[in-house]
């Protein structure tokens, strides 16, 4: 594996409350305040339960059709129904208590819904049709990453790799711009060997004199010195 080859890693479908709160640079208790107030949504992934274990929609009046109810994937009983693949634990959670605390040891799950936007209520039940209670581990309680991406949208959020989620700026400088381009440039995709540290000097150059920032040779190597990786090396292939 070189030095890219983890970039293109795919990523997870499904994070913990840690994993958000160390992406987005906050604290666990503001992920479970966003949670709380119904602005992210919980799940649990259905292999995490038992295959005996499956699902009971409480209606009143005519039972909806599959497709109404988005169950697509219903039983022989018209009222028992497989378990999907995610369980979304919506607004309801927090009331019931089942947003995974430090120090618990196992969440009680009663209800649950198909979706995200669906406020139907599923209850989970043996095969026998009984209301039953599955007590989850803590760290199987989860947020999708598209429940992820979606709060990430709503609200703006941009996300560096290597550090917290920020808010979008709307600020730059003719400066910054330059130090992007000749990012892009010179090292993304990286060269190999590394580009000279002249010739990128001197492309910083041309592109302050375009700017009509002058052509200062000071200015230029510093932001050489900000851009360039930190083993650069033009005098040596790497790997």
């Amino acid at each position: 594996m070189n030095e890219t080859d983890w970039l293109r890693l795919p990523e997870k479908s499904y994070f913990t409350i840690e994993d958000l709160a160390k992406r987005w640079d906050v604290t666990r208790s503001y992920v479970e305040h966003v949670i709380e107030i119904g602005d992210l949504c919980l799940a649990i992934p259905g292999f995490k339960l038992p295959i005996t274990i499956q699902a009971k929609y409480e209606y009143e009046g005519a039972l909806p059709t599959p497709e109404e109810a988005n169950k697509n994937r219903h039983a022989s009983s018209p009222e028992i129904y497989e378990l999907p693949d995610y369980l979304y634990l919506p607004l309801s959670a927090a009331e019931d208590n089942i947003i995974p605390k430090p120090g618990v040891s196992t969440v009680g799950i009663s209800k649950f819904s198909y979706s995200q936007e669906d406020s139907s209520d599923f209850f989970l039940v043996d095969e026998m049709g009984n209301a039953i209670t599955f007590y989850a581990a803590p760290n199987d309680i989860v947020i999708l990453k598209s429940e992820r991406d979606r709060f990430e949208e709503m609200h703006a959020i941009t996300t560096d790799q290597f550090g917290g989620a920020q808010s979008t700026p709307n600020y730059s400088t003719a400066y910054l711009q330059i130090m992007e381009k000749a990012i892009n440039e010179f090292f993304c995709p990286r060269r190999n060997p590394d580009a000279k540290k002249h010739e990128v000097v001197e492309w910083i150059k041309s592109e302050m004199a375009k700017a009509e920032l002058g052509d200062s040779e000071n200015i230029a190597k510093t932001m050489f010195t900000i851009i360039k990786p930190p083993d650069h090396n033009p005098r040596k292939r790497r790997g």
